[in-house]
Parts: structure tokens; C-alpha cells; sequence
């Protein structure tokens, strides 16, 4: 299965499939051909001359350590990452490609890496070698971003997820110009799965498409650069940018639920665009002491107040969890209790701790408190 040996300019490999072609771009990028399907164990390993690779959409699988010890590698287009699109567990991770594992010629390759211990799933750990250059990953065709994919490249700055062919359709807010050359493939994500991402110290910026229907737990977490998120879709996950401390604009215009956590202590966050929010969780914005309010994306819309679109449909906020907006020193909570179309049902307990400037409101019709609101112990009652 191995097939023929390919040598080009500073690059040696195996192919798998000896029909296969390698296009060399420019000087350290190179693309295979459509007709790939298929790249071996150990394929790529030990390549110095590998800075860019573009693999197409039409390969079904690819091999254990198959690019180990190409240290030089910066950027990787990729169907997929792991080994195939239905993979699971390790062989769902990008670490999979670069796992020090029985392949003898990397004891030659001793620099140009960092070597990790990690968890791939939640007993059991491996070491990987990070490519100390490696800051892009594009992933252009599948549904799944498994969990812990990313997990121990701490190095990658730039991550973009798959958008399927219709991408303009699929990210609403318009992809950055960079992406514009990307090849997408025919599938759009549909899931994140939990610690996807998981402390990425370099990562700068994310783009969700709007077919994405789950995000599984802490997916973002601790993310210490990211400074920007775009989620085109409706729901969050719980604790999903917790931590985040440099985030300061999400754009998530269409975000109907807003999980547990989901933004918890990320105190940078200024400006948040959301038009459609309905559900808002227990400590979702705990801590966020630089936002001031939900922009919208259009005049007159509040999704606090509620407001009616051009179908007669009626959107707003109709619940908010325990600590919502507590310790949200600068947030401003525009509902007004005459609202012809306010859908606010339900305030938690401790909503707006200790946010003094909401003393003297009244919320008990929005909720089951019976007791009266008093302004001198304001923080001991469940707004």
C-alpha cells in the first residue's frame, strides 16, 4: 500500500497510490491531485522541504504519523483531520498525524518541534510532536470537529472550519478576503466536539458556520488570544469561550440560546451583536465586565424589549439564568415593562448581582418572587 517513492525539490515521501500526483505550487507548497483518495502511514514524515500542503477533497483517509517529523510545516488544507471523516477518539485529532509512535526515523529529526503529553480522551494520554512553525490549519469538507481535536498545538494561530459550497449562504457575515482561494468540498460542519480547541494560546479568531448545531462542552476554553468569534449559527455550548479573558467581539446576530457558561469571566468582551436571543443560561456572562449591551444588527430591534419582524413574528429574550449578568459592572439591562412585545418570562437568582444601578426596578411579574424588591439589600434578592 505504501506505492512509489516521490522525491521533489527538498521533499521526500511516499505516495500512497502510485496513480497520484503532487503539483509543487511554489518553492515549499505543494498540492495533490483530485484523484487522490488515499495517503499512507508515515507518507509525508520527515519532509523539510513541506511548508505549505494542500490535500483535496476527494481523499477518504489518511495515515498514523503521516506527516511526523516535518518540522517545517506552516500551513496544512485538509479535507478532514484524523484519519477518516467517521473517525473517533485519537483518530479524530490532528495529533494523530504527528503522534511518536513506532516510526523509527524520526529519532533522526531532533529539531524544529516541541514534544507533548495529552489527553486524547478522558483516561488516556499520548505524546505528539507540535511542529514548532505549524499556525494554519483549513478544513474544508466534513461535519465533525471531534473532540480534543486541536488539542496540544498551541502554536496555531489561524483555524478555519468547513463552510461547504454554498459558503456565502453558510457564514452570513462574510468570510475574511484570505479565504477566498479555499476549495470547499460539499460538507458543512455540523458539530464541535467538547475541548475541541481547548487552550489554544495563539488562536486569533474563529468563524462557526450556520449549519452547526451542536457544540459540545468547553470547546473554546481558554483561548488567550482570541480576540474574535463569529457564530452564524443559533445555539452556543456550555462554557464554550470560559476564559477567554481577550475576547472582545462575537458577532451572533442569529444565536438563540446562549448556554451555561458560555462566556463566563471573559472580561474583555465590549461589543456583542445579537438580534435573536431567546434563552439566556446560569453565569453565561459572569464576570463580563465590559459589555454594555447587545447591539443589533438593525434599528430599532432589542431582543430584551422584544421586537416584531417582517413576517409578524414576534422574537425576544424569554428567560435568564442564575447570575446571567452578575459582576456585569458596565451592562446596561434595557427591558421596559410596558413593552407591547417584551417575551421576558423568567429571571434567575442573583441575575444582576451586584449591579447597583438597577436598584429600584421591579421584575416580580417576571418571575415567581413574591417578596418585594428592596434597594438596601438589593444583592440578597433573585435580580
Amino acid at each position: 500500500k505504501v506505492g512509489v517513492w516521490y522525491k521533489g525539490e527538498g521533499v521526500y515521501g511516499y505516495k500512497h497510490d502510485s496513480s497520484s500526483e503532487v503539483e509543487q505550487l511554489a518553492s515549499g507548497q505543494f498540492r495533490f491531485a483530485e484523484t487522490t483518495t488515499a495517503i499512507g502511514h508515515c507518507s509525508l514524515s520527515c519532509c523539510d522541504g513541506i511548508k505549505d500542503i494542500i490535500f483535496p477533497n476527494s481523499i477518504v483517509s489518511f495515515g498514523r504519523n503521516m506527516l511526523i517529523g516535518s518540522n517545517f510545516i506552516q500551513k496544512i488544507q485538509t479535507p478532514f483531520v484524523g484519519a477518516s471523516r467517521t473517525a473517533t477518539d485519537y483518530e479524530a485529532e490532528l495529533g494523530f498525524w504527528f503522534q511518536r509512535y513506532n516510526c523509527w526515523w524520526t529519532e533522526y529529526y531532533q529539531t524544529g518541534y516541541t514534544n507533548r503529553v495529552v489527553k486524547y480522551n478522558d483516561s488516556n494520554s499520548w505524546t505528539i510532536s507540535e511542529p514548532n512553525s505549524l499556525t494554519t490549519v483549513i478544513v474544508t469538507d466534513c461535519e465533525t470537529i471531534a473532540q480534543r481535536c486541536f488539542y496540544g498545538f498551541y502554536r496555531l494561530q489561524t483555524i478555519v472550519l468547513p463552510f461547504g459550497q454554498d459558503a456565502d449562504l453558510t457564514n452570513l457575515v462574510g468570510l475574511p478576503s484570505n479565504y477566498d482561494d479555499i476549495v470547499w468540498g460539499t460538507r458543512s460542519l455540523k458539530k464541535i466536539g467538547k475541548y475541541a480547541f481547548y487552550d489554544l494560546q495563539n488562536l486569533k479568531e474563529i468563524y462557526i458556520p450556520v449549519t452547526v448545531t451542536e457544540i459540545e462542552h468547553q470547546a473554546f476554553y481558554s483561548c488567550d488570544v482570541l480576540a474574535k468569534a463569529v457564530l452564524n449559527n443559533k445555539v452556543t455550548g456550555t462554557n464554550m469561550f470560559e476564559e477567554c479573558t481577550k475576547l472582545t467581539t462575537v458577532y451572533a446576530k442569529y444565536i438563540e440560546t446562549f448556554a451555561n457558561y458560555a462566556f463566563y469571566n471573559d472580561s474583555a468582551i465590549s461589543i456583542l451583536t445579537n438580534d435573536y436571543a431567546k434563552t439566556i443560561g446560569d453565569y453565561t456572562f459572569y464576570n463580563c465586565n465590559a459589555l454594555k449591551e447587545f447591539t443589533t444588527s438593525k434599528r430599532n430591534i432589542n431582543s430584551f424589549v422584544g421586537w416584531v419582524d417582517e413576517n409578524s413574528i414576534v422574537h425576544g429574550v424569554v428567560s435568564i439564568g442564575n447570575y446571567a449578568f452578575a459582576e456585569c459592572d458596565n451592562f446596561t439591562y434595557p427591558i421596559k415593562e410596558d413593552s407591547e412585545y417584551s417575551q421576558l418570562k423568567t429571571i434567575g437568582d442573583y441575575a444582576f448581582y451586584n449591579d447597583d444601578r438597577l436598584g429600584g426596578a421591579t421584575y416580580d411579574k417576571y418571575n415567581e418572587v413574591t417578596t418585594p424588591v428592596d434597594k438596601t439589600n438589593y444583592d440578597e434578592y433573585y435580580v
